[in-house]
């Protein structure tokens, strides 16, 4: 599955399979999931353009059912995989996104990605490793909108140029850190301030 546009409709977003119907597509604003694609096959791959700007809130997570989406597994896509664009585009990352996405085993973020919705990695239970090709200095001004719209939060890890985060060095130009940037970073061992005031 390839995204290239500029913004993805809501509407497409909002793409599913009935329950009661093994072939219809309904398109519906309030379940906002691509009912069970993947399902039958090893899941697919997610392939996020160059021109891509946002993933819009709820794209990949489960049926909507009983009042509220993403309470179940029922429905839910067999999403395995994400790839950005190189040199793309892709600032946000929705809310609920990747809800439950739970045969993601790892994620690799691009320097662009400025906001992470609530709980777009809520219970993707089998993330063990997370990546971002930026600096920590560029992580630190991620804003995660809580602890699970980080997907650090499953992973218990952070990659930085390929190498595993153990010990923080923050720069002397780190004035701030986002919340949740380091949430449930397990194997963090250390960390060293350089600049004379300590990050708020």
């Amino acid at each position: 599955m390839i995204f290239s546009h500029t913004s993805i409709p809501s509407r497409f977003a909002g793409l599913w399979r009935g329950p009661h119907s093994k072939h219809s597509l309904i398109a519906s604003s309030t379940n906002q999931s691509f009912y069970e694609l993947g399902k039958d096959g090893a899941g697919f791959t997610c392939y996020v353009g160059p021109q891509v700007t946002a993933l819009p809130d709820g794209m990949f997570c489960p049926a909507y059912q009983g009042g509220q989406y993403g309470v179940s597994v029922y429905g839910r896509p067999k999403l395995v995989s994400i790839v950005f664009a190189e040199q793309g585009a892709c600032t946000t990352i929705g809310r609920d996104a990747f809800l439950r996405a739970t045969d993601l085993t790892q994620i690799t973020l691009p320097t662009t990605i400025t906001s992470m919705g609530n709980s777009a990695f809520d219970n993707c239970s089998s993330l063990t490793r997370t990546e971002f090709m930026g600096t920590i200095a560029q992580w630190c001004n991620i804003t995660f909108g809580n602890s699970s719209a980080n997907p650090v939060y499953h992973s218990h890890n952070l990659y930085i140029d390929n190498s595993l985060v153990t010990e923080l060095e923050f720069p002397e130009d780190v004035s701030s850190i986002g919340a949740y940037c380091f949430n449930d970073m397990s194997q963090l061992e250390s960390i060293t301030c350089n600049s004379q005031t300590p990050p708020a």
